[in-house]
């Protein structure tokens, strides 16, 4: 089964997805419905981080920036707001490769645009994007709407996205997504995803990272999280949407045989540990058990999704069956013979718990587990 993995140990954001995605082998030709819509071009480029060759992408206004936009005012849902600039959604500029650095006004994210969440889904909507594709974008940006909902004590249809509103929230997430299909994974996972740590500033004041509109879009996301490495937010809200809208969770990387490799570099640099985000693609060397395992679901009328949950995304699991049998005055060389005899016999454990019969005659509880 054709898998696409992603490393996120050093955390995530939509341009690092978007530019891991490309490196990994996907054409940024595909990316073709979001500048015939939007006044934004791509630029694609090289980093290196520690030691590491990267690639970038970066969203720039493409003319004069002119766009359609609410005059709503923000209620505070932002990647901005979030913390989304502190080494990954291009706000904290001080921490700019080189390569990366543009004038203010070539930067799309520095467009003071607001949307309501139906402006979001009706532009995505008008982009005329393949099914999948749409159905993903959509997919992240209705998590990113009910977490700045939750947070805010909002309905979804009142609420008003700032940054991740803006034209460049909405190339990285619909980009992610076109390029993700032009790369056309049958599967894909992820390792656990850093947060970073520390604190992150926004316009309601100081919050711990992961901020609270990332915390609830992983909170109802199939990968799991990891504090560190560094006291500094790793995870964007909207690079924890795209990766919840596409990702299953695995607690390690899955057996993979590996055709292509790629790395999407974040804006800050850190002493030690490389700002990127990795991509793998391979085989899977568990495609047969996968297809089996999904038959097995068709026939038994389950989802493809409860087969998922009961694999558990990476973790090999037995199905184990106990049967437990309450033996009454039984003699203790007898019981120590019985439990050879059942391990013989194919038994995977025996268990001998001494406990008190009826009228308190002893007894013993003997558990058995049988594959």
């Amino acid at each position: 089964m054709r898998t696409l993995v992603f490393d996120g140990r050093a955390g995530a954001a939509g341009d690092m997805i978007c530019a891991a995605l490309i490196a990994a082998g996907a054409d940024p030709d595909a990316l073709a419905p979001v500048t015939d819509r939007l006044p934004i071009r791509y630029e694609v480029g090289e980093t290196t981080k520690n030691g590491i060759r990267a690639t970038t992408v970066d969203v720039l206004l493409d003319g004069d920036g002119d766009t359609d936009s609410s005059d709503v005012e923000s209620d505070g849902g932002s990647d901005r707001d979030h913390g989304g600039g502190h080494g990954h959604d291009d706000h904290d500029h001080a921490h700019d490769s080189p390569e990366r650095a543009h004038d203010d006004h070539e930067r799309a994210e520095g467009a003071d645009i607001h949307r309501s969440y139906p402006e979001v889904v009706a532009l995505v909507e008008s982009m005329a994007l393949p099914d999948s594709v749409e159905s993903i974008a959509l997919d992240a940006f209705e998590r990113l709407g009910r977490a700045e909902a939750s947070v805010h004590g909002t309905d979804l249809d009142e609420t008003h996205f700032h940054e991740v509103g803006a034209d460049d929230a909405i190339a990285d997430v619909v980009g992610a997504a076109l390029l993700l299909d032009d790369l056309d994974p049958e599967r894909v996972v992820s390792t656990p995803v850093a947060t970073g740590g520390g604190e992150v500033e926004m316009s309601h004041g100081v919050y711990p990272v992961p901020a609270p509109a990332t915390t609830e879009i992983v909170a109802g996301a199939d990968f799991s999280v990891v504090g560190g490495p560094v006291d500094r937010e790793l995870l964007t809200p909207t690079g924890a949407a795209i990766l919840a809208a596409v990702a299953d969770g695995a607690d390690a990387l899955p057996d993979l045989a590996v055709d292509a490799a790629g790395y999407g570099a974040g804006d800050a640099t850190f002493e030690k540990h490389p700002n990127v985000l990795r991509a793998l693609v391979g085989e899977g060397a568990d495609s047969d058990a996968e297809s089996h395992a999904h038959a097995d679901a068709h026939a038994h009328g389950d989802t493809p999704r409860d087969t998922d949950e009961r694999r558990d995304h990476g973790l090999v699991h037995d199905d184990v069956a106990v049967l437990e049998t309450n033996l009454d005055d039984a003699a203790p060389e007898v019981l120590g013979g019985l439990q050879e005899t059942l391990k013989r016999a194919g038994a995977r454990d025996v268990t001998i718990v001494p406990t008190t019969m009826k009228k308190s005659r002893p007894g013993h509880l003997s558990l058995i587990h049988i594959s």
